[in-house]
């Protein structure tokens, strides 16, 4: 990544307190404002103050949007996102890998995307979300 980018990690999580993966998120994050790269963590829903004032605080932006609400929901506020802060880059984890967030992304005007796979590796099981497999595509 080059300085000036701004990377949109879409998030299928809402945390409601502060927990290790959120604290992986935040030097995650601030490992990349070091490489001047801006950060933006888009959840699936509004986290409480504290946690936003957190990110916030060290220089993250924060975006909320629900996959749950529907593909097209997800598609229009994702466009905002995207216009808002500029992204450049897409980080996507703990989305189930047959939904079509990179697709909505590219359609968006995204052009580099990467799938993260962040749970346990089990199909079974929900962790974090609803990401059962992987996947990686940058271009």
């Amino acid at each position: 990544m080059t300085r000036g980018q701004v990377l949109a990690m879409l998030l299928d999580s809402a945390p409601r307190v502060w927990r290790s993966q959120e604290e992986s998120h935040l030097q995650f994050s601030l490992a990349l404002i070091a490489r001047g790269v801006q950060p933006v963590l888009v959840f699936s829903q509004d986290l409480p103050e504290e946690l936003r004032s957190r990110f916030r605080s060290n220089g993250v932006e924060v975006e909320a949007i629900n996959y749950g609400k529907g593909l097209f929901h997800y598609y229009r506020q994702l466009r905002k996102v995207v216009q808002k802060h500029s992204v450049t880059v897409a980080h996507i984890a703990y989305f189930n890998y047959f939904d079509p967030i990179a697709w909505l992304a590219r359609l968006n005007g995204v052009r580099s995307i990467v799938y993260h796979e962040r749970n346990s590796g089990y199909c079974g099981q929900k962790v974090g979300g609803s990401g059962y497999s992987s996947f990686a595509r940058t271009s």
